[in-house]
């Protein structure tokens, strides 16, 4: 199993954004076979009024021994290969502290808010259930993309 980076949790109750840092994320998955994946997210910094500021694309690949490389593209390249992917998720990270972020999903997944964070972090006491291991709430089961078996 790969090492894990975060860890995920549903909500008892849910910590007031209001004025935390946010990022809008837009991730599209291109593809998935023989446990390679491979991703574009199109994030946007959003100012305090909700406006999103400048866009930053990336694409990512996913190894089936768990292991990831990714690297930026220019946005351009990144709208077009978003545009054409069959499978999306949306969401906005509000950064709580330095090490945890409210995650709350957009349009189909509207009203899902993860509590996301360091494998190695405490845990808050906001957080309730643990999903990091629930296939439901991986991000490309979110993004629509078909089991594999």
């Amino acid at each position: 199993m790969a090492a894990r980076h975060e860890r995920r949790f549903l909500l008892r109750a849910s910590p007031d954004p209001a004025g935390a840092p946010a990022l809008q994320v837009n991730v599209a998955y291109l593809g998935t076979q023989d446990g390679w994946s491979v991703r574009v997210a199109r994030e946007f910094r959003l100012a305090p009024d909700g406006t999103p500021g400048a866009e930053r694309c990336s694409l990512l690949v996913r190894r089936p021994d768990g292991r990831t490389q990714d690297g930026p593209l220019a946005a351009e390249l990144g709208a077009a290969l978003f545009a054409a992917a069959p499978w999306k998720v949306f969401y906005t990270d509000h950064a709580l502290d330095a090490a945890w972020r409210l995650r709350v999903f957009r349009l189909r997944h509207e009203g899902l808010v993860l509590g996301v964070g360091p494998a190695d972090a405490p845990v808050p006491a906001w957080c309730g259930a643990e999903v990091t291991d629930d296939d439901a709430y991986a991000e490309e089961r979110l993004a629509g993309v078909p089991r594999v078996r």
